[in-house]
């Protein structure tokens, strides 16, 4: 039974032409923690993403991945990973879909790994002062 929360109004998307809407990041008061907010189109099937933020050296900071998203629209809290909490940071989504199991096999051996083909990135620069 699939069960789907998106707006009925819209239609949904195939892969190729599902987008980033919207993508937000809000530090916390802490300065530890950041509020992700992402908003795709509707899509008629599951897309999964890949978010990291890293510093202004371009070192990662933070990392998330989430598979088949259910929803289009999801916030998410990601702890920072290092122990200067100022500064400038980039947040990066990646939205993508894998080749399906029955791609990457012949017969009863898997033949690779799956292939990823992203779809759409979009990248917010945010500031963490002290």
């Amino acid at each position: 039974m699939d069960i789907h929360f998106t707006d009925l109004s819209e239609v949904p998307l195939p892969p190729k032409e599902v987008r980033i809407r919207d993508f937000m990041v809000e530090p916390y008061p802490d300065g530890k923690r950041l509020r992700l907010t992402l908003d795709l189109t509707p899509f008629q099937k599951p897309p999964s993403c890949e978010i990291f933020v890293t510093d202004l050296l371009g070192n990662q900071v933070a990392t998330a991945n989430i598979i088949e998203l259910i929803d289009p629209k999801m916030q998410l809290t990601m702890h920072l990973r290092i122990q200067e909490l100022q500064g400038t940071f980039t947040a990066r989504a990646l939205i993508f879909y894998t080749e399906s199991f029955e791609d990457i096999t012949e017969g009863d051996q898997i033949t690779g790994l799956p292939a990823r083909q992203i779809v759409d990135q979009k990248d917010v620069t945010f500031q963490i002062e002290d």
